[in-house]
């Protein structure tokens, strides 16, 4: 059961503060969470008509003013007391949005007369984000590994796309890459870069701070890929006599030297 509150104000006083979104009629808003929106109709100047505000999904009534020369009486939905107004210039403020606002909305305003004289329907739809907080930047790797990872996340925000920036010191090169990590191969590195990670939504984008890495000169590759031969070459010679010979002097002579190769190159 829905519950409505009823109750007739002594005086209607209309403030808007902080940021206001206006809602176009027919298309869909996209709206910061903590935000006001203001649905605007026209009112065609009669002195008695309510005004009706639905939510469509699932259809349910938020409030019903009855308009007298001023607002005379009202209804409002108990989850919406203090959140939503009706200003006599003709608009529905709802205040302080919140991420399940997002929907579709109607005003649906009679007119009165001895009877009920005709009657207008606007229809709006609202979509709201949380905007994005800083992007925090994580690095995996360094230049004895094969890459290094960059990976990007926030701690808020609705519908977040990430995408990073890479700029040279020098400045002669400016790329762009999407998604939350960016492998880096620091062997094909020739010179120094900076990196961002971006983080964005249909109301609001941030930017992370710079990340620096040194560049790997190139012994560090050359011992990386040395170490890799001579560990790979180990395991070869120490797997030839167990082939060749079925002595277990044999055996147990290329064991002790394995060993003592491999705890050299670690």
């Amino acid at each position: 059961m829905v519950n409505i509150t009823s109750f007739t104000p002594v005086f209607h006083l209309f403030t808007v503060c902080g940021a206001v979104t206006l809602a176009s009629h027919n298309t869909t808003t996209e709206v910061t969470a903590g935000e006001q929106v203001l649905f605007h109709v026209n009112t065609q100047g009669e002195a008695s008509y309510d005004v009706t505000f639905f939510s469509k999904g699932p259809n349910t009534i938020l409030a019903v003013w009855t308009i007298n020369n001023n607002v005379s009486s009202v209804n409002l939905h108990s989850l919406y007391e203090g959140r939503l107004q009706w200003n006599m210039d003709g608009s529905v403020v709802l205040r302080n949005i919140q991420i399940n606002d997002s929907g579709i909305y109607e005003i649906e305003i009679n007119y009165y007369g001895q009877e009920l004289k005709n009657s207008d329907k606007v229809g709006f739809e609202l979509l709201v984000f949380e905007p994005v907080s800083q992007p925090d930047v994580k690095i995996f790797g360094d230049c004895t590994t094969p890459n290094i990872t960059l990976s990007c996340s926030v701690s808020n925000g609705t519908n977040v796309t990430f995408h990073w920036r890479k700029e040279s010191l020098s400045r002669t090169t400016d790329d762009a890459f999407n998604g939350t990590q960016l492998v880096i191969n620091h062997g094909n590195e020739e010179e120094q870069h900076v990196y961002w990670c971006i983080a964005e939504n249909p109301v609001s984008d941030a930017k992370s701070d710079p990340v620096r890495l040194e560049l790997c000169n190139g012994n560090n590759g050359e011992k990386f890929e040395n170490k890799m031969l001579q560990q790979l070459l180990a395991i070869f010679l120490c797997f030839v006599p167990f082939v060749f010979t079925q002595m277990s002097c044999c055996v147990s002579l290329s064991v002790a030297i394995c060993q003592l190769w491999l705890s050299a190159l670690a």
